[in-house]
């Protein structure tokens, strides 16, 4: 048996063949494999048979076979970005935590926490109940929130999860700029507590690793950051907001050019 592996760098998958005994869920199984002189991590992305290779070509062993590379979900949520963006898997991988990723899978578990529920005044009720129809059936939705300005968006950030913190099983809150991530941190811990975390590329790796295990692991499933935030894999998400969504700060400009919006 054969299978092809993407490694965070700019090329497409190599072929490897494997061992006898693997398990049969090989897609998206994170292994160590031979690349230039050394054994480097990637993810399988393909099972081939072996009238499919190219037997003329030395093709090496899988080295190593661990677990799945997050959840078959959010795996597909990358080869889909791929494809949407004309670029190879790996491209792709370079762009998300990939090494942080790989550290959290080696560490031990963290204990969950609960949270609070705060509910204030509402001022946006009518505007914002398709939002909390489609939280409670649990039907996808988009909605635009009409806001002159930062302020207005603060608030209906907070009625949202004032009113329906207890629906909201993960989530993700965008904003273009760090400094952003500032301004709206106290008003989601108030309500949300310990079940918040921050995430932007100024962070060190440790703080990124830390943050990973604690998404990981549940601990923390809503996730304040910038735009790469939002191809973080949280276990389960059931709101994404965007805030300021016209900034041209959503659009990448190197590696694999996304939106993030």
């Amino acid at each position: 048996m054969y299978v092809d592996v993407v490694f965070p760098n700019n090329m497409p998958p190599l072929t490897y063949k494997l061992h006898k005994e693997v398990p049969y869920d090989l897609i998206g199984r994170l292994v160590k494999a031979p690349l230039r002189q050394r054994d480097s991590f990637g993810v399988i992305s393909c099972v081939k048979n072996s009238h499919d290779v190219d037997k003329k070509k030395e093709i090496k062993k899988i080295s190593h076979i661990y677990g799945h590379f997050i959840s078959d979900r959010y795996f597909l949520l990358l080869k889909w970005l791929a494809d949407y963006y004309l670029n190879h898997l790996g491209n792709v991988l370079k762009n998300i935590p990939f090494e942080e990723i790989i550290s959290t899978m080696f560490n031990t578990e963290l204990e969950g926490s609960g949270h609070k529920e705060v509910v204030g005044d509402l001022i946006y009720g009518k505007e914002l109940k398709p939002i909390y129809d489609s939280l409670r059936t649990e039907k996808y939705g988009t909605f635009l929130f009409h806001a002159d300005s930062l302020s207005k968006e603060k608030e209906m950030l907070k009625e949202v999860f004032s009113t329906m913190i207890n629906l909201i099983k993960g989530a993700i809150i965008l904003v273009p700029e760090i400094h952003m991530i500032e301004e709206i941190t106290p008003i989601l811990k108030e309500i949300v507590d310990e079940r918040l975390c921050i995430y932007h590329s100024r962070l060190s790796k440790k703080n990124k690793i830390n943050a990973l295990n604690q998404m990981l692991s549940g601990q923390k499933d809503i996730v304040l950051g910038t735009r790469s935030a939002v191809l973080l894999p949280l276990r389960r998400l059931s709101f994404i907001a965007v805030l300021e969504e016209q900034s041209q700060s959503y659009k990448a400009e190197e590696g694999i050019r996304y939106n993030g919006r």
